[in-house]
């Protein structure tokens, strides 16, 4: 049976268990909501065990990223990977900055160290 379901992050009930699918989360907010619902006394034993054991999973995934100030569980390092990296680093002039800057290769002895 399906609980809730968002693009974002969903959960059902399958065989008395809950499964969570993440997308994305405001974690913040979800971690202010739990807790919230922990203290507020209106929860068995039960159900305040349940609700800390999804607490603690989801904080415990380490693997994500951050967009518009959620946690990005799906596809998080998507942006980061960059077809044929190896050709375009030997495309890429390095350096480019100091491109026809004639630089001393001698140690400046009046150099700070910080």
């Amino acid at each position: 049976m399906i609980l809730f379901f968002s693009n974002e992050f969903g959960f059902y009930f399958i065989d008395n268990q809950i499964e969570l699918q993440l997308g994305a989360l405001d974690y913040t907010m979800f971690q202010h909501t739990a807790n919230k619902i922990l203290s507020n006394g209106y929860l068995n034993d039960f159900s305040k065990v349940a609700v800390q054991s999804l607490l603690d999973s989801i904080t415990n995934i380490k693997s994500y990223g951050l967009k518009n100030g959620k946690r990005v569980y799906v596809d998080y390092n998507n942006e980061r990977k960059v077809l044929n990296r190896k050709e375009k680093e030997e495309k890429r002039q390095q350096f480019y900055y100091t491109k026809g800057n004639d630089f001393s290769q001698k140690k400046q002895r009046n150099s700070k160290r910080v």
